[in-house]
């Protein structure tokens, strides 16, 4: 298994380089992620994309967040990998969700000290989870780190029960099977570099610097 982690937002450019055209897919473009024989349907994912991380946070997202959940009070599990797992992005991410009187797990992958076992993250995001939302920050990173960790795999297992998945900004691009990316910042948006992301049931590309819903 790639150890990859990163031990401060200053060595990124180097580091991260030469990851730029790795595929990162789980699903892959135009084909739903299973057909449902009981309901002769196929399933694709439940996803909330916004431009800024911020508009998750705001009452026309929340409102449609809990209409696909079902719940008035899902269980929320934020992931702040792209921004490093830092606090005031944690508080700031989850505030609406809070103030809802939500539930709340933390998953905190970005180093791996604080990476929980795969057995645990896999209770966390498969069985628990009915929302998972993911921060702005570092798109490259996170991937890397979720592809390190088993992480990407398990958010496709979460998708498949029907798990809604949301984020802004990288929480944004990471759904789409491409996205223009400042991972590198700031060559990566001079040169309009582009990383093959997650989880997208078509073939589509992600600048996702506007805000508004996807």
């Amino acid at each position: 298994m790639l150890q990859f982690e990163l031990t401060s937002d200053f060595i990124i450019n180097e580091t991260l380089k030469p990851h730029v055209r790795e595929d990162f897919r789980v699903a892959y473009p135009g084909k739903p992620l299973r057909y449902d024989e009981d309901s002769d349907s196929t399933i694709y994912p439940k996803i909330v994309a916004t431009g800024s991380g911020n508009t998750v946070q705001e009452p026309a997202a929340v409102s449609i967040l809990l209409g696909m959940t079902g719940t008035d009070k899902p269980n929320v599990v934020y992931i702040g990998t792209p921004f490093f797992d830092r606090d005031d992005k944690y508080n700031t991410g989850t505030k609406a969700f809070r103030d809802l009187g939500c539930q709340i797990e933390r998953l905190m992958v970005a180093k791996n000290a604080t990476a929980p076992s795969f057995p645990e993250m896999r209770r966390i995001i498969v069985e628990w989870a009915d929302l998972i939302v993911v921060s702005g920050g570092n798109s490259l990173f996170a991937m890397l780190r979720w592809r390190t960790t088993g992480l990407d795999q398990l958010i496709k297992e979460a998708a498949l029960k029907g798990t809604v998945l949301c984020g802004g900004s990288a929480g944004c691009g990471c759904w789409f099977d491409s996205m223009q990316t400042d991972s590198l910042k700031p060559e990566a948006c001079k040169l309009s570099e582009k990383v093959l992301a997650e989880l997208s049931p078509e073939q589509t590309l992600c600048s996702n610097q506007l805000h508004g819903f996807y």
